[in-house]
């Protein structure tokens, strides 16, 4: 017998290669773009048909894509005391914060570091001596 991937060209005129072609395409540019999994199912349906030209061979396919499901939005709140859903945690006080102004602020001082040892270079040679 012929390989499977011989005959597949063949099987429904080429259909079942064109929907296992875009199935792959789907999936390739699903994962690229979502990363995760992906999955593709081939179901073949053989049967036998005997009529006055004799026995032939009924073949029905089946391909389906199966995605992953989108994960769920999480949310954390607080339960508080009456059985409510907080944003704060009702067990943690509010502080009193007061704004601070400052007239004239300081600009970033950004530390420069200096070798202090000078670098000799031979002049013959290029090379860097210590």
């Amino acid at each position: 017998m012929k390989a499977f991937s011989e005959q597949l060209p063949k099987i429904s005129a080429g259909a079942l290669d064109e929907d296992l072609t875009q199935a792959l395409a789907d999936g390739v540019e699903f994962l690229d773009a979502n990363g995760g999994t992906f999955e593709i199912n081939l179901k073949l349906k053989l049967s036998q048909v005997i009529n006055r030209a004799g026995v032939m061979i009924k073949i029905t396919h089946d391909v389906q894509t199966k995605f992953p499901k989108p994960k769920p939005a999480e949310f954390t709140m607080f339960l508080g005391p009456d059985g409510d859903l907080l944003l704060e945690n009702p067990r943690q006080g509010n502080l009193p914060f007061k704004e601070v102004k400052t007239e004239n602020p300081k600009p970033e001082v950004i530390p420069t570091f200096v070798r202090k040892t000078a670098i000799i270079v031979d002049k013959e040679t290029g090379e860097i001596q210590s």
